[in-house]
C-alpha cells in the first residue's frame, strides 16, 4: 500500500499489523492510538500528522469505532467486538438521575446567597475603593466573597440542596467523580484512595463506552459514600465572587474575581467548570455579561472587564462584556447578536501605552463594521494614568456626561490612523492567482467560483442542507446534529426560517452558525462549544476539505490561499520564512512550492485542487533573468531584491 489513502477494506489489516507489532496487545484488543498511528505511517508511507488525519477520516465515514478521547484514544474495526469493561461491575452507575434543571437553578442561587453572606465591610471597601462600584449596586448583583476557609458544601446541605444538583451546577466538586469521569488516576490523591468499585467505570468511560450522560451522579456518590469518600468540596480561595445572569435575570454562571490575599493559583479570574461533563451545562453556561441590558435601537458600549461593565450600566448605558483581556474570536458572533440590536456599538476597551486594547477594540469594530453594523472605536484619555486607564478607573474620577463626550468622539475602525487592514481587519487574503497569473479553476457539480474558491460565498442553506453526514432540512428543531452523541435528546438546536432566510441556531451555546462556522466545526477542527469567529488558515483547508468532500462545493472548485498555506506548513513543503514571506506577498511563493501544494492535495487526500501547476521551464527563465539582474523593476542595489534572489539560488540548486 505505498503512498495509498487506506480503503475501508484495509482497516481491518491495519489494526491486526498494528496489534501484531505493539508489545501486550492480543487479538481483538482495542488499539491504542500510536499504535495505530504508526502502523499506518509505515504501512503506507506517511508522516504522523497524515496517519493521525486519515484514521480520524475512517472514524467520522464509520470504518472504525474511536473509544476514548485525546490520549486515550483506541479503535477497532466497527465489526469487531472488543469489550474493554466488566459490563455488570458497571451497570450499577447507569442511569438517569432525579434532578431537575430547576434543583440545578436552586443550587446556584444558593451559592450566590452564601457568597453575599460573606461579604463583609471590609470587602466592600475593597470593591468600592478599588472600583468605584457603589454598594447599594453590590447587593443588587449580590457580588459576594469566597473565603479562605470555603465552607459553601455545608451551607449547600443546610439549605437542603441536593449534593447531585450541586455538583451539577459546579458549585461544589468530588473526587471520586472526577475520576469517574475522567479516568484521571490522579484525582484526588490516586486512585488508590478511592473505592476500587469505581475502576471499572471509570476504565468505560476512559474508553468511550459509556457516555458521560448515562452515568448517574446519584449511584457514583452512593457507591463511594458507602466508604466515606464522597466529600464534597469547594476551591475559591479569598476571591470576589461576580454572578452572571442571561437575558431573564436567572443565574447562570459565577467568576472568581482574584484578590491580594488569594492562594497561588493562577489566573485573575477563575470560572465555573461547566465543561466538566458531570455538570448540566444546558443550565449553567456564560452568558456574555451584562446582555440583559442590551436596548434595541440603543447605542451598546462594548468593553474588556466586568467590573468596566458594571461601572458603565452604573453611569446609565448599556454595556456588555466577555470578561476577556481582549475579545477573542469565538467571543465575535455571540457580540454580533446583540451589537445588530443596537444603534451604534462603541467598542472601549483599556487605554494603555502598550496599545493592546486599542488592537483588540479596532480588530472586533472591523468585525461588526463588516457585518453591517455601525462601530466605532472610543479611546479613554489616560489623564494621570500614563501607563493605563480602564472603564471603570475613567468613571472614578469623571461622571456619565464625560463618558458620553468620550462615545461622541469615537470614529469608525478604518478612519483610525493606527487601523491596519492586516492586523485588524483580518481578512482572508485570496490573491488574484496563484504565483505567475494561473487563471485555472472552474465550475464543478456543487458551487464554486472562476479564479477563487466558493468557500466564502456559500450560505447556511447550502452548507445546512447538502451535508449528507449532519444536515438537516427546514424546521428541524431538537439536538444539534454536528456534536449529538448518546441517547439523550433535547430540542435546542434549530435550523428556521429567520429573517427572509434561513438560521442554524443553537440555543444551548447561544450561537447562530455561519456557512463557515457550520462547515469547520462539522469537520472537527473547531469544537461546537466555541464555534464562532473568523478562521485560521488550517479551519480554512479543513472547512474547504470537508465541503468537497461533502459535494457542496465543485469537484474543481480551487483551494483557497490560505489553504494552500497551511498545506505548505503541514507537510514541510518550504522554509517557515519563505511561507510567511508568501503570506504577506504571494507572488514570494515559488512555482516549485505552487505545484508541490497541489500534488499533496491530490495525493494526500484525493482532492482535485482545482488549479493547474506552473509552467516551470517558463518560471526557470524568468527566474534565471531576475537573477543575471535583467529585471527592470528591481534595483539590483536593494537588500530585499538581493534577499530574493539569493532564496531563488538557493532554491534553484535543491531543486537540481
Amino acid at each position: 500500500m505505498s503512498r495509498k489513502i487506506p480503503a475501508e477494506s484495509d482497516w481491518n489489516g491495519l489494526l491486526d499489523t498494528a496489534r501484531e507489532t505493539s508489545l501486550g496487545l492480543q487479538p481483538g484488543d482495542a488499539v491504542p492510538h500510536g499504535s495505530l498511528a504508526n502502523t499506518v505511517r509505515d504501512e503506507c508511507d506517511a508522516n504522523q500528522s497524515t496517519a493521525s488525519q486519515w484514521i480520524g477520516n475512517a472514524v467520522q465515514k464509520g470504518w472504525l469505532e474511536q473509544r476514548g478521547t485525546g490520549a486515550n484514544r483506541e479503535y477497532v474495526a466497527t465489526d469487531e467486538d472488543a469489550s474493554l469493561y466488566d459490563s455488570e461491575a458497571v451497570d450499577r452507575f447507569l442511569g438517569e438521575d432525579d434532578v431537575q434543571d430547576a434543583d440545578v437553578e436552586a443550587a446556584l442561587e444558593a451559592a450566590v446567597d452564601y457568597y453575599h453572606g460573606q461579604l463583609t465591610d471590609d470587602q466592600r471597601w475593597l470593591i468600592e475603593g478599588k472600583w468605584g462600584i457603589d454598594r447599594a449596586t453590590m447587593d443588587d448583583l449580590r457580588i459576594g466573597f469566597s473565603p479562605s476557609n470555603n465552607e459553601l458544601p455545608a451551607f449547600l446541605e443546610e439549605r437542603g440542596i441536593d449534593p447531585v444538583a450541586a455538583l451539577k451546577a459546579g458549585v461544589v466538586r468530588c473526587s471520586a467523580v472526577k475520576y469517574v469521569y475522567t479516568g484521571d488516576p490522579d484525582a484526588g490523591g490516586g486512585s488508590d484512595a478511592l473505592p476500587d468499585v469505581l475502576d471499572e467505570v471509570a476504565a468505560a468511560r476512559a474508553a468511550g463506552e459509556v457516555a458521560s450522560e448515562d452515568i448517574s451522579l446519584e449511584a457514583v456518590l452512593e457507591a463511594v459514600q458507602e466508604e466515606g469518600h464522597a466529600r464534597l468540596y469547594a476551591w475559591w480561595d479569598a476571591r470576589i465572587v461576580f454572578p452572571y445572569r442571561d437575558q431573564d435575570g436567572t443565574i447562570r454562571y459565577l467568576i472568581a474575581r482574584k484578590t491580594g490575599q488569594s492562594d497561588d493559583v493562577p489566573g485573575k479570574y477563575l470560572k465555573l467548570a461547566n465543561t466538566k461533563p458531570w455538570v448540566a451545562d444546558d443550565v449553567v453556561f456564560e452568558p456574555i455579561y451584562g446582555c440583559g441590558t442590551v436596548e434595541p435601537g440603543e447605542d451598546l458600549i462594548l468593553t474588556e472587564g466586568i467590573t468596566d461593565a458594571i461601572r458603565a450600566h452604573e453611569a446609565g448605558f448599556p454595556c456588555i462584556s466577555p470578561v476577556t483581556k481582549q475579545f477573542k474570536k469565538e467571543h465575535y458572533d455571540v457580540l454580533l447578536e446583540y451589537a445588530e440590536e443596537a444603534g451604534t456599538a462603541y467598542l472601549c476597551f483599556d487605554s494603555e501605552e502598550s496599545g493592546v486594547g486599542l488592537d483588540g477594540a479596532l480588530r472586533t469594530a472591523w468585525f461588526l463594521q463588516e457585518n453591517d453594523v455601525d462601530a466605532r472605536v472610543a479611546e479613554l484619555p489616560r489623564g494621570d494614568r500614563e501607563e493605563k486607564v480602564d472603564l471603570a478607573e475613567f468613571l472614578q474620577d469623571h461622571d456619565g456626561d464625560d463618558l458620553r463626550d468620550v462615545l461622541d468622539e469615537a470614529i469608525t475602525p478604518d478612519d483610525h490612523p493606527d487601523f491596519d487592514d492586516v492586523v485588524h481587519g483580518d481578512q482572508e487574503p485570496e490573491p488574484d492567482d496563484t504565483p505567475g497569473g494561473d487563471t485555472s479553476g472552474s465550475s464543478g457539480s456543487g458551487k464554486t467560483g472562476s479564479k477563487q474558491s466558493a468557500l466564502f460565498d456559500l450560505s447556511i442553506s447550502d452548507v445546512v442542507e447538502n451535508d449528507s453526514r449532519n444536515g438537516v432540512q427546514p424546521g428541524y428543531r431538537g439536538d444539534n446534529p454536528i456534536r449529538h452523541v448518546g441517547d439523550s435528546h433535547s430540542s435546542y438546536f434549530v435550523y428556521e426560517k429567520y429573517r427572509g432566510g434561513m438560521r442554524a441556531r443553537d440555543f444551548k451555546e447561544g450561537y447562530t452558525y455561519t456557512p463557515l462556522t457550520w462547515l469547520v466545526c462539522a469537520a472537527g477542527a473547531r469544537s461546537t462549544s466555541n464555534p464562532g469567529g473568523p478562521l485560521d488558515a488550517d479551519e480554512i483547508w479543513a472547512a474547504w476539505k470537508y465541503a468537497k468532500e461533502q459535494g457542496i462545493l465543485g469537484e474543481t472548485d480551487p483551494i483557497p490561499w490560505k489553504a494552500r498555506l497551511h498545506i505548505a506548513r503541514e507537510h514541510d513543503l518550504a522554509p517557515p520564512d519563505l511561507i510567511d514571506g508568501a503570506e504577506r506577498d504571494p507572488s514570494l511563493l515559488p512555482t516549485t512550492i505552487h505545484n508541490r501544494i497541489l500534488e499533496t492535495v491530490e495525493e494526500r487526500y484525493g482532492l482535485n485542487p482545482g488549479k493547474d501547476a506552473l509552467d516551470t521551464d517558463h518560471k526557470s527563465e524568468k527566474r534565471a533573468e531576475y537573477l543575471a539582474g535583467d529585471d527592470g523593476d528591481v534595483q539590483e542595489d536593494d537588500d530585499k531584491g538581493r534577499e530574493v534572489k539569493r532564496m531563488l539560488a538557493t532554491l534553484d540548486e535543491l531543486a537540481d
